[in-house]
């Protein structure tokens, strides 16, 4: 449950969803915390400005979200989707020292799906299958200008991370923040993210498709 984006990155929005990550980082019975935000970071800021020792928990935020790093161009929404509906938010969690796994858009965007692909692989996997095939065709007519046969499903490499942390290639990225123009630019302090440059596609998809499969067969 995402509250409203931060007044500023002084100012935590109190919310079921920062109690909640409170109480689960503060455990000690429970082993290591994984946290995925497939949009704003904004509950896991207000929890770490409501509650900032949780950073030195044993506790790792995985963040879909961001542009990519490096000099290149980037072609498509910027700011970055889920970065610009919470800018400040994103700024306390990268200064907490918390620990960050974080896909930027370059990568999350390569994981794909085709039309061709889910009537082979989904929509035979009984009732839920074709609800998810025939969600994607509907979204795309809806929300699409221009005919497609494809849609993104970025947030999934979180979930993947989560299964298999070997699944992707990272490497550690120096502290950063980010401007009000959506712009990484260095940070004297904060984490040190690891940055996924890569994520095996292939192996995420087919695991989906065998545990959708798996569940058909077992009604």
């Amino acid at each position: 449950m995402r509250a409203g984006a931060l007044p500023s990155e002084e100012e935590p929005v109190d919310s079921p969803g920062a109690r909640m990550i409170i109480e689960e980082a503060r455990r000690t019975d429970g082993g290591p915390l994984f946290i995925a935000f497939l949009g704003p970071l904004t509950d896991m800021a207000s929890a770490l400005l409501l509650a900032p020792d949780i950073a030195d928990t044993d506790t790792t935020v995985i963040w879909i979200g961001g542009p990519p790093y490096g000099d290149r161009e980037w072609v498509g929404t910027w700011p970055e989707f889920n970065l610009r509906n919470d800018i400040p938010s994103a700024n306390v969690v990268f200064a907490s020292g918390i620990a960050i796994q974080q896909v930027p858009a370059n990568v999350y965007r390569m994981v794909n799906i085709g039309y061709a692909e889910l009537e082979r692989r989904v929509e035979p996997c009984g009732e839920i299958g074709a609800y998810l095939a025939q969600t994607v065709v509907d979204f795309n007519t809806e929300h699409h200008r221009l005919p497609t046969e494809s849609r993104s499903l970025g947030d999934s490499p979180a979930i993947a991370l989560m299964l298999d942390p070997w699944c992707a290639e990272f490497r550690r990225q120096r502290p950063v923040r980010f401007t009000a123009t959506g712009h990484c630019v260095p940070a004297e302090t904060g984490a040190s993210p690891l940055v996924v440059d890569r994520v095996d596609v292939r192996w995420l998809m087919e695991d989906m498709f065998a545990k959708l499969a798996n569940h058909a067969e077992r009604g």
